[in-house]
């Protein structure tokens, strides 16, 4: 200490003791000074504002997005976003209000060394430095409290303490309630601070930037001085100033200049333009005129710093006939070499002034020739008043083609032409300068086509014209007539739809999808509802279009006569088979008709309800029973429509390859719908996770849903179990239990009672409704599924399903009990499956586990943007509504309020003068309307109109079946609504049709 001569004032401690003998005194030194050891500094920044300002990676930005419309996560939801965090190569996290981990990346997961399914569920606080746990709370509490975000310079986990240049960047994840619920936390590398730069400083950042501008511009500013100009701008204003070296525009400028400048700067508008004209004596132009704009410049977000002049030369305008002159060959480019024919003529004597040579090819006459005639030489002497009326002044009006006109050729032979016309000066005489279309040959494919027409219409042969693709476009009544159906119906229908199931593949493979070029024959039977098939031989023959392409399909069906006779002959027996069937057009035609008028009451009641300010707690009561009954009645609706159609055979089924979590899923987020009284909790029971298999997901379901539901009523406790496994070799089995194992020995009678009885269900049973039984039955049966009893054993009771769905075998109407498969032994499972317990213990899962639905998607690229991304404005539409319910016109128009306009149809054939008068951004389409064309017919039609071949059109209608909204958008529908069509509806419709093509 004396070496270094640094003095310590501290208290020293004497004590005496004795050891072994010898007196000793120990000494003790405690400082009264305290001193100040800092490890390290933690910076902390609160931000109120936008945290997309504060994270550098736009993928983040765009998984957040993501998180807020799937938190809290689904089965499936869960693994699909996994997949985007671990391609980060920040630290992500997330940690819900209980302060668990909830989901986290696999950068962040092995900075800590743990296996991210593992670490999932733990206290984020058993990570922390323990002197860093209540520092960590209270920056959670004040997110909580403030909803702000919170930035902390390092980071939080112990591994990672000593990391350099990274923050911490935490966003509150909040509920409608503006409850938080989650906090997303993101660490990235600290930006560099830039140094802002405003005012002068972008004056000066390049001196000679505006040199070698090709037009007179310059910039000032905010005091009026010129800071920086063009060459042009030079020698145009400021010749006389050259030696000038600070210069204010009231300087530069003339006084009508000046007065424009000042007032433009006083004013609220960003740029300006108007007309200049420039006196200049030592140019050989004596005056030259510009058009100047004016505009603002705004360094920062208030402050105007400057202003931009720049002025660019109009060009004198000339007529047709100097611009001909003085462009030297423009004539030979705008008349001789058109490939149009074109002749001019005096509009006074008729006389041919100019003829180019497409119009000498045509006509036959040699120039010569064609300068000695006048244009009544063209015309046979009855059509000399054609003639006449083609040249009034009111035809001359517009530059559109007329016509058609018939013309005669030097050979004697008639012509039919359409003539667009332009009055102008030629040769110092008025003149018609004439374009000539040759239309001959589209009036005789026109008159062909009429009368191929009627061939088709009266031909013995069944006649139909499809798409490439298999779609009807036409067929003919005797068609019709056989498959007792209309035109209406059967446009835009599948080809392939109006055969038995054991033909359909057999069609599309020969036909639609073979690609050959000639004609092909092939044998087949249409389907009739309760009747037997009709064998018929089909012709296809392929039609192409100019590039050699197959567009259409021209197809002929020869009935066999045997098949013939067996339909005169059973005709009666028929008809009365038909009178016992259930009509399920008549089902259709009776709920549009209810469904129509009480989604309009519906429609205003729910606008009623928005408009009142602060409703009453009984008020949103009823407001809320009004929405969950509507709802109720367009699923029972829609269950009988479709129960309808099952009776009667009528069911076109789309069988692709499903997985499980996507039952699972979907059945969760129905269930979270349930209104609480009647809602149960979802539980996982074994789950096979790699368990595929064939059917119609819609209807699967469906069905699956009305079986939670149905057991739901059936159980009296507060939990049910969800479980799917392999059931021997060719089935698998779905089970809805009470507890986890087994069902209870009440839920199980129930359960066998309800699904085992032969006979039809004709009343109400456990508080169930006799549609919802008669429904899930005939959906149970429809998708091959039977109710599997397991006397000895409780555990294996459920539903059985084929993993392979064979389409072509018959569906059996009924199901009796004893068809039904019995197992009288338990069958060990041997499947990895997912084990899940209560809600309050996480799902286990292995660690090799996969989705196998959940396709890799591939990885984004970031594109640079080449136009600005347009906002959505509903204020700037115009809409088309074609309906025929005009009370449904009304809400329509209460629902849309801030549209720029609307226009209203009743039916196909109204809306035809508004398309061809008006322009609309989108058009509104109901598929059952009045008159001869349907919703399907107009759609067709009106993407050929001119103009609207990309205008979004909305199919809407009153009832949905399964497969509805991908058959509408599959026909060229933009999207599909059902009604009523609420506002919040038709603007998350609009705004991904217009954000998408913006």
């Amino acid at each position: 200490m004396a070496a270094k001569k640094k003095k310590i004032k501290s208290k020293v401690t004497l004590t005496s003791y004795t050891e072994k003998g010898e007196f000793l005194i120990f000494c003790s030194f405690k400082s009264v000074e305290l001193s100040i050891k800092s490890q390290g500094i933690t910076g902390i920044d609160v931000k109120n504002e936008d945290y997309k300002s504060l994270i550098s990676n736009k993928q983040i930005l765009k998984i957040i997005d993501e998180i807020k419309s799937l938190y809290p996560f689904t089965f499936i939801g869960k693994e699909k976003l996994r997949k985007d965090v671990d391609k980060l190569s920040e630290l992500f996290w997330i940690k819900d209000n209980s302060g668990n981990f909830n989901l986290v990346n696999k950068k962040f997961s092995e900075k800590l060394g743990v296996n991210s399914t593992i670490l999932e569920g733990q206290k984020f606080n058993d990570f922390v430095p323990a002197h860093l746990i209540n520092f960590y709370k209270s920056i959670d509490d004040y997110i909580n409290d403030s909803l702000n975000c919170v930035i902390i310079e390092g980071t939080p986990v112990k591994s990672l303490l000593q990391a350099q240049n990274y923050q911490t960047i935490q966003v509150p994840l909040n509920d409608a309630d503006n409850n938080v619920i989650a906090i997303i936390c993101v660490t990235q590398k600290i930006k560099e601070k830039e140094k802002k730069k405003i005012g002068d400083d972008f004056f000066n950042l390049n001196p000679k930037l505006l040199d070698e501008y090709p037009r007179p511009i310059a910039l000032f500013d905010n005091s009026g001085f010129l800071k920086q100009k063009s060459e042009h701008f030079r020698k145009l204003f400021l010749r006389k100033l050259k030696d000038r070296k600070k210069l204010q525009f009231s300087e530069i400028f003339p006084s009508e200049i000046t007065d424009k400048v000042n007032s433009f700067l006083e004013s609220t508008l960003e740029s300006e333009k108007y007309s200049l004209t420039v006196n200049k004596k030592d140019d050989k132009e004596k005056t030259k005129s510009f058009e100047v704009v004016l505009h603002k410049l705004k360094f920062e977000k208030t402050k105007v710093n400057g202003f931009i002049f720049e002025a660019s030369p109009l060009s004198n305008t000339d007529d047709f006939e100097n611009l001909l002159k003085r462009k030297g060959k423009m004539f030979d480019i705008l008349i001789q070499n058109n490939p149009e024919p074109i002749f001019i003529y005096d509009k006074d004597n008729l006389k041919f002034l100019e003829v180019n040579e497409a119009a000498i090819d045509l006509y036959g006459f040699r120039k010569d020739e064609f300068l000695q005639m006048d244009l009544t030489d063209l015309y046979t002497p009855e059509d000399i008043q054609t003639l006449l009326e083609s040249s009034s002044d009111k035809q001359l009006r517009s530059t559109q083609f007329r016509g058609p006109y018939r013309h005669r050729k030097k050979d004697g032979s008639i012509i039919f032409v359409e003539i667009s016309k332009i009055t102008f000066t030629y040769q110092g005489k008025e003149a018609h300068f004439n374009i000539i279309k040759d239309v001959t040959k589209n009036l005789t494919l026109e008159m062909e086509k009429q009368e191929y027409k009627a061939v088709f219409d009266n031909t013995t042969d069944l006649l139909f014209t499809t798409d490439h693709s298999g779609f009807i476009k036409f067929a003919n009544d005797k068609a019709l007539k056989l498959l007792n159906t209309t035109d209406k119906k059967i446009v835009g229908e599948s080809f392939v739809s109006l055969f038995i199931d054991e033909d359909r593949s057999n069609i599309n493979t020969t036909i639609f999808k073979s690609k050959k070029l000639d004609a092909v024959k092939l044998k087949a039977k249409f389907r009739k509802n309760g009747r037997e098939p009709v064998q018929a031989e089909l012709t296809a023959t392929p039609i192409f279009d100019f590039e050699g392409n197959i567009d259409t399909f021209t197809i002929i069906g020869i009935i066999d006569k045997n098949t013939v006779t067996q339909i005169v002959v059973d005709k009666t027996s028929e008809s009365l088979a038909n009178d016992n069937q259930m009509d399920s057009l008549f089902f259709s035609s009776l709920f549009h008709e209810i469904l129509t008028p009480i989604n309009v009451i519906l429609g205003f009641i729910q606008d009623l309800t928005d408009n009142i300010k602060d409703l009453t707690p009984e008020q949103k009561e009823t407001t809320k029973i009004i929405d969950q009954n509507r709802e109720r009645l367009l699923d029972t609706m829609n269950s009988v429509i479709d129960y309808s159609n099952i009776m009667n055979d009528d069911v076109q089924l789309n069988i692709t390859n499903v997985g499980i979590p996507e039952i699972i899923d979907n059945l969760q987020k129905k269930n979270n719908e349930i209104k609480d009284t009647e809602k149960k909790e979802f539980a996982y029971g074994k789950i096979s996770s790699s368990l595929n298999f064939e059917t119609d997901l819609q209807r699967f379901q469906i069905l699956t849903l009305l079986l939670f539901k149905i057991i739901s009523k059936l159980n009296t406790g507060d939990k049910l179990y969800f479980s799917a496994v392999s059931f021997g070799d060719d089935s698998f089995l779905i089970s809805i239990k009470d507890s986890y194992a087994s069902l209870s020995e009440e839920l199980y009678k129930k359960i066998a009672g309800l699904f085992t009885k032969e006979e039809k269900v004709t009343s109400d049973v456990f508080g169930l409704s006799m549609l919802t039984i008669r429904f899930t039955k005939a959906l149970l049966n429809l998708l091959k599924g039977k109710f599997h009893m397991d006397e000895t054993d409780n555990k294996n009771c459920g539903f059985v399903f084929p993993l392979k769905f064979n389409i072509g075998q018959k569906i059996e109407k009924g199901l009796k009990p004893s068809e039904m498969v019995e197992d009288k032994t338990t069958k060990k499972i041997n499947e990895q499956v997912i084990l899940a317990e209560d809600k309050s213990s996480p799902i286990t899962i292995e660690e090799s586990f996969q989705i196998d639905t959940i396709e890799d998607e591939p990885p984004i690229t970031e594109e640079v943007a080449t136009t600005p991304v347009i906002d959505f404005n509903l204020s700037e539409l115009k809409c088309l509504y074609i309906e025929d319910q005009v009370d449904s016109q009304i809400l329509f128009k209460v629902q849309l309020k801030g549209l720029k306009d609307i226009k209203y149809a009743v039916s196909f054939e109204e809306a035809l003068p508004l398309l061809d008068s008006e322009n609309f951004d989108f058009i509104i389409m109901d598929i059952n309307l009045q008159g001869e064309y349907n919703g399907l017919d107009a759609l067709k039609i009106i993407k050929k109109m001119p103009g609207y071949e990309n205008t979004p059109i909305i199919a809407v209608t009153a009832y949905v079946l399964p497969g509805d909204r991908e058959k509408f958008i599959a026909t060229g529908f933009e999207d599909f609504i059902s009604k009523p069509i609420f506002r919040e509806k038709m603007i998350s419709t609009l705004e991904k049709i217009f954000i998408h093509h913006a």
